[in-house]
């Protein structure tokens, strides 16, 4: 029936994932959600697209993207103002690949710099690199995870790639390299704990940091 044709276990990392029967389709933490009711309702809405014949499976990463983009929380792209021009934005709750994907699809066509990792849970930035194929972005990795999601990166065309120690020197970085009238993006694809206390922490951190490298 409906109901059992997704349901959310153990998936191949570990760690909690949406199943399509036995098919993973993607990390239980690509929805920005929290509770088992939001849980049970993109379990529905699922089930459904695939009653109604869509092929979820062959779709898993866009609608990854998509169900990223489930608003409902602070710290989802939220805009500070800063006098250079350019646009900073935390969005420091996208804490996996397709998170950040949807990020950096809400600001197409403006020059922009994304700020990346955090704990590094082992995650596959294969779907990350797909996305940024075609694009012109500059991208800079901080601990512990950016180095690894930035080799993920290497070698395509348009991607300027950076590594940094610090939030702060990322911010730093981002001002020199970021064109006038383009985003700063702290868009982690990665858990904050171990650096940071938590993500709100993560946050006033980097609202700091913008404030501190002004002018």
């Amino acid at each position: 029936g409906l109901p059992d044709t997704v349901q959310v276990a153990t998936g191949p990392d570990g760690a909690p994932w949406f199943h399509l029967r036995d098919q993973p389709l993607f990390p239980r933490a690509v929805l920005p959600l929290v509770g088992r009711h939001n849980e049970g309702n993109l379990c529905v809405a699922l089930a459904v697209l695939d009653a109604l014949g869509v092929d979820v499976v062959a779709r898993k990463d866009t609608l990854a993207v998509a169900v990223a983009g489930f608003q409902g929380l602070a710290h989802r792209l939220t805009e500070i103002v800063d006098p250079s021009g350019l646009t900073f934005v935390d969005d420091t709750l996208a804490t996996s690949p397709y998170a950040a994907m949807h990020a950096i699809d809400a600001y197409e066509g403006r020059p922009l710099t994304v700020i990346v990792g955090g704990t590094d849970r082992g995650l596959d930035y294969g779907p990350l690199r797909e996305h940024l194929a075609e694009r012109e972005i500059t991208v800079i990795g901080i601990p512990d995870s950016g180095p690894r999601i930035v080799e993920a990166l290497a070698g395509l065309p348009k991607v300027r790639t950076e590594t940094v120690d610090e939030l702060v020197d990322a911010v730093r970085l981002a001002r020199e390299l970021t064109p006038v009238g383009g985003v700063v993006l702290l868009s982690p694809a990665a858990p904050s704990y171990g650096r940071f206390r938590n993500f709100e922490h993560r946050s006033e951190v980097f609202a700091e940091a913008v404030r501190d490298t002004a002018g």
